[in-house]
């Protein structure tokens, strides 16, 4: 174990405390604890029959019986082996004396109880159907011929349970609260001896470690920390990493058409986020089992939006990995392009002699190639920077990048719009990660289908395209910057349209005097207006575009202006209108100062917005306006 680790170093997640329904103190708790244990200890190796039978017990259902059989078998197997994962004291791992007929159940219990997380949910309602009420039966004294003594003696009516549906229902959570406990003192046993195990046991603690039950959650997490100190690993991410294809293994064989656990494709995704950037190496395999299962499963919309976060996290970590990386080459922008001042001034320079004729070359093409036998080979010559146009060599995260965005393109038009946001997002993503050679080619036979979803029906998968489209202009403008005039803003023109027809419709838009999802940052419409604007932006920086088209994109962005918008929408409308005057700073002015309500010229009086409180934002523009 690493002494300089940090995660090392903080202290280990307890295990949640489960209370008895029958005992109302802590200390009668604790002294039944103790009982289970001090047998267990005194017993040693002989109380191996006695833990096997509980066990079989708790095997055989999930009602109350068998939770309590699965409680007693831990308590006992933690005095037999002599750890204790309650106590603060018993969670550190240390060396234990081997008994190999302890090390044989311990082996035998690890593989059962696993299984037990292959059961389907619907058997579990079964049972717990079937158990439903079982302890609220009246317990018979004496069974003597057909005669059944009851305690009571049919004196006294026995009342039915009040909640029976409530107590009950929650006993197949304590079953694996228990089980997850159980394994956890299985690896205290075997400690280092465990990792063959982890193929039967990772599994079940990943599967728990996703549930919406925080008692189930916090458990697994405390058995994986447990687990991993245990087997002598640094980190939990450490275990995952060393067994990651014992985990991967066990995800696919639940992705099948025989055996389908729909919990599989959440396992994987906090698999790969506990392992964090370490999970680059393995990520390949990830991948390909996504699109194995994409492909199986490509009708299934849960299974496939599942799987598709899986492929977001793993884009996520390479994001994270890449950005340590120095930034690749880009192709020039416009703005770094000679002015028309230069531009004219060197066709001046070259009117006068256009005429006359150019010298001849007088060096001869081919140079003779001059041999030298004496020089000596230059050691470590210094190797040639990169031309811009030149395609640098691709890293093997991008090469799986590459392969992930190219066998994604085609849930662009898949019939779920969660499924469609998903990709978009992922294509964001990845954005930055490529480098233009091999993803321009991408968007651009994709093109078509990512215009078609500015005009989807849901407005989260509009905000994902835009948001796809901000990042395009911002890392491969020369590439987007015409397609944005000729193809994007036509667009975003009609979304904005309609926002107008939104508010003149909307009594709740009248009242404020803002425009519908402008007020809030947790919204789909701010996420689409602050998409719009930054990409726009990052357009203005890059090209000239038409005055036409400079004049409505002008008008349109003013209600971001309003003091009652959110402070984010604010500073990018006011980064537009800067970027914007850099081009044609008469129209920024005009169209500002004219549409302030003190604006007295009649000829532009369609300009003024009485009902948007811009004058501040104005003020801050104009004075920074050349």
């Amino acid at each position: 174990m690493l002494e300089n680790d940090v995660d090392a170093a903080m202290p280990l997640p307890t295990f949640p405390e489960s209370t008895f329904k029958n005992l109302s103190t802590r200390s009668a708790q604790d002294a039944l604890t103790r009982m289970f244990r001090d047998l267990g200890t005194a017993s040693g190796d002989s109380c191996v029959p006695s833990i096997e039978w509980f066990i079989s017990v708790g095997k055989n259902g999930t009602g109350s019986h068998a939770v309590s059989a699965i409680w007693c078998a831990c308590r006992l197997l933690e005095g037999v082996a002599g750890v204790s994962i309650l106590s603060a004291d018993g969670q550190t791992a240390r060396t234990l004396q081997r008994s190999k007929r302890l090390d044989k159940l311990a082996r035998g219990l690890a593989k059962s109880i696993s299984e037990l997380w292959d059961v389907a949910e619907e058997d579990l309602v079964d049972e717990r159907a079937e158990n439903l009420g079982e302890d609220d039966v009246p317990s018979v004294l004496l069974v003597k011929g057909v005669d059944r003594l009851e305690d009571s003696l049919k004196i006294i009516q026995t009342p039915p349970p009040s909640n029976p549906t409530r107590r009950t229902s929650s006993q197949p959570t304590l079953h694996r609260i228990l089980c997850l406990q159980l394994l956890a003192v299985i690896s205290g046993v075997l400690q280092a001896r465990s990792a063959p195990l982890l193929l039967y046991t990772l599994y079940p603690v990943l599967h728990s470690l996703v549930s919406p039950i925080f008692h189930l959650s916090s458990t697994a997490l405390a058995t994986l920390h447990y687990m991993s100190r245990s087997a002598s690993y640094a980190s939990p991410a450490s275990l995952l990493l060393s067994n990651f294809d014992y985990a991967l293994d066990a995800v696919s064989r639940r992705l099948t058409r025989r055996w389908l656990d729909i919990d599989a494709s959440k396992v994987l995704v906090v698999l790969v986020r506990l392992v964090g950037s370490d999970v680059v190496d393995k990520a390949s395999d990830v991948v390909e089992e996504c699109f194995d299962r994409l492909d199986e499963f490509h009708g299934y919309d849960v299974v496939v939006e599942g799987l598709v976060e899986v492929l977001g996290e793993v884009i996520k970590v390479i994001e994270l990995e890449e950005a340590s990386t120095p930034p690749r080459p880009r192709s020039p922008s416009i703005n770094e392009l000679p002015n028309d001042t230069e531009s004219f001034q060197s066709f001046l320079d070259w009117f006068p002699r256009r005429h006359v004729p150019p010298e001849p070359d007088s060096e001869d093409i081919f140079p003779p190639v001059v041999e030298t036998i004496d020089e000596e080979p230059k050691q470590n010559p210094a190797p040639e920077p990169l031309h811009v146009d030149q395609d640098p060599i691709s890293t093997p995260t991008q090469l799986l990048t590459k392969q992930i965005v190219t066998r994604s393109l085609f849930f662009l038009t898949h019939g779920s719009p969660v499924i469609r946001a998903r990709i978009l997002s992922l294509l964001a993503a990845s954005v930055p990660v490529l480098p233009d050679s091999a993803l321009l080619p991408q968007i651009h036979n994709a093109w078509p289908f990512i215009l078609n979803r500015l005009a989807d029906s849901e407005t989260y998968v509009v905000a994902a395209t835009a948001t796809l489209i901000d990042a395009l202009v911002t890392h491969a403008g020369t590439f987007m910057y015409r397609r944005m005039w000729d193809d994007v803003w036509p667009r975003y023109r009609t979304i904005l349209d309609k926002l107008d027809t939104g508010d003149a419709s909307s009594a709740l838009s009248r009242r404020s005097a803002t425009g519908v999802g402008t007020e809030s940052a947790y919204t789909h419409s701010h996420r689409l207006y602050r998409a719009i604007l930054r990409s726009m932006t990052a357009t203005m920086k890059g090209v000239r575009g038409q005055d036409a088209s400079l004049w409505q994109a002008s008008l349109a962005f003013r209600r971001f202006l309003h003091r009652h918008a959110h402070e984010e929408l604010q500073k990018c409308a006011r980064d537009f209108y800067l970027a914007a005057s850099e081009h044609n700073a008469d129209v920024v002015w005009l169209v500002l100062r004219m549409s302030l309500p003190e604006a007295q010229d009649s000829k532009m009086a369609f300009l003024r917005q009485d009902k948007w409180r811009i004058e501040e934002n104005v003020e801050m523009i104009l004075c920074l306006v050349p």
